[in-house]
């Protein structure tokens, strides 16, 4: 902690306060306000307390402060004035500040837009507390009917409504308003809802049990979305059957018997759009933006990292963004667990191929967390360039872009890989020295840190890749280097589900538990008196007992 400095003289003793400071120096203020205004140098200061305040480059006596809110907004350029210029605005008050260069004012105007965006999650942690109260305060006077005599189970009432040639029954307390994706899996759509009052997304999932294989994944999802709890990675709502939960359910999912409801819908928050659509938009990102973006990313990698998962599946059609740059990780169906030590035998078809990783497209068994930061490099890249840095048609092709840009690896670089006809061609090709970044189209006028970060995250052996942890520490992103890093409280044994061997019953069972743990952490539901019962004179479920998941 340090007390607030200005040159000349130190503030009076009663304007002292002891704070953190994020930025300080000196800018040219000038009122907007009339036709007189003039520019006046002070030395301004920015605190973690979001206070802008200004002090007398003489006297250094307090002139006056701004109190920085999620409603402030902070403008670049200025046609009357310069490009130096930026226009701070909060509720109360608007000012006209101006830097010596350029670059000052990419740094003030960063550590303004930090500030906004930290007022900005503060608020939506508090409204996502809040709806949470709200849903446990209210959910049995708005949207569910009197509780039957004797029995603490709320009821839940549906509705049924067509949206993209599907047909969805959900809770009635989600309206429908417009179709927002589509896929192999399901549709979703965008929902009002009533009780929370925010807009939401319902995601969903058809025919869950129609193939184990996909089923698993889909309760692989289901079980990290009640997990992860990070402000950037999609933060689930809800879960719901088809159906209402009544007492003849609980009371047959007790003895391990389901009916035979057939899909899922998850509801999550909703967001403006993802990065794909913001990249190939007229959208202009600035260095602020990308940096911004990218300390985000990186956090949600650093939280997973901690809780041992890997996404697999990162792209930026699979980052969600808002109007405030606001950002989510989402799409967990693809998702593992890693062990201290690498997995064997892995599925190596992971990753749209453009972000796949050298050893995924080498066909490698092992690898780790760091295939995820692979893929954050590609999509680093995009945002620069605004266009695809690996494009390409097969593996073959995706192998050869690589090399082309990273070079020939050395045999030490090599060691990771496991023999096989991938290893082979990729020994026969002809050795190609390693370019300068600066040479990649787009990337001519990037700044040197974004560069080296750039080159430390696509490194082809995963084992000199930068981790999550060292990206948020490099200089690219020193901006952010006081934020607090937010790590997992434990880990995730996403074995547990990959261990087991289901049959269509069995899986139902276990995606009606996870349902039922979920909405009893939400309403208050009193917990499984023995969700362990035997399925058909079988032998216990392992279900309960594998996947046990604390609720937060």
């Amino acid at each position: 902690m340090a007390p607030v400095e200005a040159p000349g003289a130190a503030p009076q003793q009663e304007q002292e306060i002891t704070r953190t400071i994020l930025r300080k120096g000196t800018l040219a203020k000038r009122s907007i306000n009339g036709r007189f205004g003039r520019w006046n140098r002070h030395y301004f200061v920015l605190d973690d307390q979001r206070a802008l305040a200004y002090y007398g480059l003489k006297t250094g006596k307090l002139r006056g402060q701004f109190v920085l809110t999620e409603d402030s907004r902070v403008t670049i350029g200025s046609e009357q004035f310069g490009e130096q210029c930026f226009l701070v605005q909060t509720p109360y008050a608007k000012v006209l500040l101006r830097a010596e260069k350029k670059d000052i004012r990419d740094q003030w105007v960063n550590s303004l837009s930090v500030v906004i965006a930290e007022a900005k999650n503060q608020k939506s942690q508090r409204g996502r507390k809040n709806q949470l109260r709200q849903i446990k305060n209210k959910a049995n006077q708005l949207k569910y009917p009197q509780k039957v005599a004797g029995n603490r189970n709320p009821r839940y009432k549906t509705h049924v409504f067509k949206a993209g040639g599907s047909t969805f029954e959900v809770d009635e307390r989600y309206t429908l308003e417009k179709v927002i994706g589509q896929g192999a899996y399901g549709i979703v759509v965008a929902a009002n809802d009533q009780v929370g009052k925010t807009q939401v997304a319902i995601k969903k999932i058809k025919g869950v049990f129609d193939n184990l294989i996909d089923g698993k994944r889909i309760l692989r999802e289901i079980q990290l979305l009640r997990f992860l709890n990070h402000k950037n990675i999609s933060h689930v709502i809800d879960i719901m059957r088809p159906a209402p939960l009544t007492e003849a359910d609980e009371a047959n999912l007790a003895k391990g018997v389901v009916d035979s409801f057939q899909d899922v819908y998850i509801v999550l928050d909703k967001m403006d759009t993802d990065l794909h659509r913001v990249i190939y938009s007229e959208q202009q990102l600035s260095d602020m933006h990308v940096q911004f973006l990218m300390f985000q990313l990186l956090s949600a990698l650093v939280y997973l990292e901690s809780a041992n998962v890997i996404h697999r599946d990162l792209k930026p059609s699979n980052v969600l963004v808002n109007s405030a740059c606001e950002l989510r990780v989402c799409d967990f169906g693809l998702a593992r667990g890693v062990d201290d030590t690498p997995l064997d035998e892995l599925t190596t078809y992971v990753v749209t191929r453009w972000y796949r990783a050298p050893e995924l497209v080498l066909g490698c068994p092992k690898y780790t967390n760091a295939i995820d930061m692979w893929s954050i490099g590609c999509i680093f890249a995009e945002l620069i360039i605004r266009k695809p840095l690996f494009a390409g048609e097969d593996f073959l092709h995706q192998l050869k872009l690589i090399i082309d840009v990273i070079g020939t690896p050395s045999e030490e670089d090599m060691q990771f890989m496991s023999e096989g006809s991938a290893t082979r061609h990729l020994r026969s090709m002809d050795k190609r020295p390693k370019k300068s970044w600066r040479e990649v189209p787009g990337l001519e006028e990037a700044s040197d840190s974004a560069l080296d970060l750039l080159d430390k995250l696509l490194t082809f052996s995963p084992r000199n890749r930068i981790t999550a942890e060292e990206a948020l520490k490099h200089d690219y992103l020193r901006t952010y280097h006081k934020q607090p890093v937010v790590k997992a409280k434990e880990t995730f044994d996403i074995a547990a589900v990959e261990r087991m061997q289901f049959d269509q019953e069995k899986l139902r069972i276990a995606v009606m538990e996870e349902i039922y743990r979920f909405r009893h952490s939400c309403y208050g539901w009193r917990k499984l008196s023995n969700a362990k019962s035997e399925i058909n004179g079988e032998a216990k479920s392992e279900i309960v007992e594998k996947s046990e998941i604390k609720d937060f």
